[in-house]
């Protein structure tokens, strides 16, 4: 499935894998979990960590409890934390619970984050550190037990199984013959063909409905998915200190194995990399769909001399965080500007102080070559004198930094100067660029403004302009940003650089006849940038507050004002910033849950790579991410829906009754299939399969989705014919989706 950021989910089912997995075993069992007095605690909680099933192989550390721990308790009216009551680590933990209230209650161990009266999010990040091998990072530990009943009496004690979320990968690496064992382990990383993970990428989970979700928000969606917001398709845990294996088979290598917690997902298929201080060695695990799977631990075996490559160069690739540069006339020093950083085998290489990735060479072989812009290609053009660029050092002179830094004197020209920044890249023995090259070079243009002239303020607009509120209103309601650039430089000093911008909420009339900042503001709505609600502005994000409407449907226009000053400069005038809001009317009869007649779907986007005899893979159920039908606007009774705030205001209601009103199941015959096709009917095909309907912010689409396997003895595809129909009522396609025999 492509990732998205889910506003709602019309439907969809997720089963949690209820098993019990441990990390490693105690060396002397735990001895029972003893009950403190229980004076005024509602509730104590014994949660013991896999007792189970101990795995095979005894880290040096293993999954226990740890002085500082917490569990976090979810009810249905809110949540609770409470600390380790002992002291020393155990596999079986006491915590003691103030007034948790009766009914089912969740736990969670609190280090993984956050939690609001229901949800837990659970990050799992693309790069992680575990210090040395064997020593696992308690960060990345992420446990949760299933729902357990609470009477709410006082003095209560209840135990609980804590279970892994999604699985934890144990890597155990060795050398056979004892060839690399002296080589120290950096990294190890699991590449997928799908993207997994991301710094900020999170699971949310529901108890009260048992399943993973992806509403952000202190409110729970309506329906759960696995996994979101995936930027990367590898996992990598780097050793802060490596060291040297020194094993020759799996029992000896399995205290210094190397942890990395993975997400409950499917993919279609993987591989193992691990880098050393001599090497890189690739394991082609596998190419078939895979499940990392619920409350697991999977011990992977990796012995560098059956690795399916082993080599010796280390591929380099970059990522730029710099463009073209515009700066005022005024002198700097260390100026910074923007960053050009370098993976090595995929991990970043910015630990200048460890230079485990030979940092000090990579960052230092840059070149820089600054010449009058337009004076000729690269380093051939007439040098300039003003300014210098360079990666960040420190005081010994050692870069410690991935990003630029500029040193420039004043302009006293009297108009705009340009330079052409060019740095070339050229990496030291052992590295290469993805592309088998050595040498990378970057062009970038440099205009300083003349000194003492007004400063050039332009924008970086990513407002809403068209907005829906519910009749109920809103408070403090995010509808997007605008950064402003002063000279080319974003403006983040929001106190002091936008504090003389004002905001007034006026008629569209008003605003249609340039009346911004004269005519009368409107009494039910405010506009505001976000703040600590102490005067001080925090981001440049727009607050809109819109009060409840009791009457008909009503519009504003929220104008954001910039100053007519001498010292600022707009290009083409644009000093305002406007936002249409349109609030929802509450007239008596007025019911927008139905979808009456006349209405329906207005304009469909088909996906670029749509077939209409599209194939399913073998023994799928699941929404099909390849095919799907988009739409950008509805029409429902009487109101168009468009854009990405007034699509998300859709309810399940509503997409239920879009759904059934534009598909329809339909005969059909074997001459419009292929041959040892199993004909359904109608009815039939309505049991094994439906279109889904999505709302991901900006549109909402159908996917094509089998709700049960095709297990025809036969061999059989099984076929369903779907038509599609314009809001006219006339057809807008016809498709046919098959899916393949188990």
């Amino acid at each position: 499935m492509e990732e998205k950021s889910m506003k709602k989910i019309f439907k969809y089912a997720f089963a949690v894998v209820a098993s019990v997995a441990a990390l490693a075993a105690c060396t002397n069992e735990p001895e029972e979990g003893i009950t403190p007095d229980a004076e005024n605690k509602s509730l104590t909680v014994v949660a013991s960590i896999g007792n189970a099933n101990r795995t095979t192989f005894t880290d040096n550390e293993g999954l226990k409890w740890s002085k500082g721990d917490n569990l976090i308790a979810l009810f249905a009216t809110g949540n609770q934390t409470a600390a380790l009551a002992e002291e020393e680590e155990c596999f079986v933990g006491t915590f003691n619970f103030n007034n948790i209230p009766a009914g089912d209650v969740w736990f969670v161990k609190g280090i993984n984050g956050g939690a609001n009266v229901q949800k837990q999010e659970f990050l799992f990040k693309h790069e992680l550190t575990q210090p040395t091998l064997g020593a696992i990072n308690p960060e990345y530990i992420k446990l949760k037990s299933n729902t357990t009943a609470v009477t709410g009496e006082e003095g209560e004690t209840i135990d609980v199984q804590m279970g892994i979320v999604g699985t934890m990968m144990r890597y155990i690496v060795y050398s056979g013959t004892g060839a690399y064992s002296s080589e120290k382990i950096q990294m190890v990383k699991l590449q997928t063909n799908e993207k997994i993970s991301n710094s900020g990428a999170v699971i949310g989970y529901n108890f009260v409905e048992g399943k993973y979700h992806q509403d952000t928000s202190s409110t729970l969606g309506d329906e759960c998915k696995v996994f979101y917001a995936a930027d990367f398709n590898y996992i990598l845990t780097n050793i802060t200190t490596p060291e040297a294996i020194e094993a020759t088979n799996a029992e000896e290598a399995a205290g210094k194995s190397v942890y990395m917690p993975v997400p409950p997902v499917s993919v279609s298929g993987y591989k193992y990399i691990v880098v050393t201080d001599k090497a890189t060695y690739t394991f082609d695990a596998s190419s078939k769909a895979t499940k990392f799977n619920e409350n697991e631990l999977k011990n992977i075996l990796l012995d560098l001399e059956k690795a399916s490559e082993r080599r010796t160069t280390k591929v380099v690739t970059f990522e730029a965080g710099i463009g073209d540069i515009a700066i005022e006339g005024e002198a700097a020093s260390n100026k910074q500007l923007g960053y050009i950083f370098f993976n090595v085998d995929g991990a970043k290489a910015v630990d200048f102080a460890g230079n485990s990735h030979n940092e000090q060479a990579i960052y230092g072989s840059a070149q820089f070559f600054l010449t009058v812009w337009g004076s000729g290609a690269a380093e051939a053009g007439t040098p300039v004198d003003w300014v210098n660029i360079y990666y960040g050092k420190d005081s010994y002179g050692k870069i410690n930094s991935e990003y630029w830094f500029m040193d420039i004197e004043e302009n006293n020209t009297g108009a705009t100067r340009e330079a052409m920044v060019y740095c070339r890249i050229t990496l030291p023995d052992g590295y290469e660029f993805d592309d088998g090259t050595t040498v990378k070079s970057f062009e970038r243009r440099l205009a300083q403004y003349a000194a003492g002239a007004a400063t050039n303020v332009t924008f970086q607009d990513a407002i809403n302009k068209n907005v829906s509120v519910a009749k109920e209103g809103v408070t403090d309601h995010n509808i997007g940003y605008c950064l402003a650039y002063f000279n080319g430089t974003e403006s983040r000093k929001w106190n002091e650089d936008y504090s003389e911008v004002i905001f007034r909420c006026i008629s569209p009339e008003d605003a249609a006849a340039g009346n911004y900042e004269t005519a009368p503001e409107l009494d039910w709505i405010t506009a505001e940038y976000e703040n600590n609600g102490n005067g001080n502005i925090t981001d440049c994000v727009w607050w809109i507050t819109v009060q409840p409407n009791e009457g008909a449907e009503r519009q504003a226009v929220v104008c954001c004002i910039w100053p007519d000053s001498d010292e600022f400069a707009y290009p083409n005038n644009n000093r305002i910033i406007t936002s249409t809001i349109t609030q929802a009317g509450a007239v008596e009869g007025d019911d927008d849950e139905n979808v009456g007649d006349g209405s329906g779907v207005t304009n469909w986007v088909w996906a670029s790579n749509i077939s209409h005899n599209t194939g399913m893979l073998n023994n799928t159920t699941g929404l099909v991410d390849s095919v799907y039908f988009e739409m950008t606007s509805v029409t429902i009774d009487g109101k168009t829906y468009t854009g990405t705030e007034q699509i998300a205001t859709l309810t399940n209601e509503q997409l239920a009754a879009i759904t059934a009103k534009v598909f329809a199941f339909a005969e059909y015959t074997n001459e419009e299939t292929a041959p040892n096709v199993t004909i359904h009917s109608i009815a039939e095909q309505q049991e094994m399969f439906e279109m889904v309907a999505w709302i991901s912010g900006h549109r909402v689409a159908w996917y094509p989705k089998f709700n049960t396997l095709n297990s025809d003895p036969n061999g059989a595809r099984r076929y369903v014919k779907i038509v599609c129909y314009n809001a006219d009522g006339t057809v807008n396609s016809t498709s046919f989706f098959h899916q393949d025999p188990t």
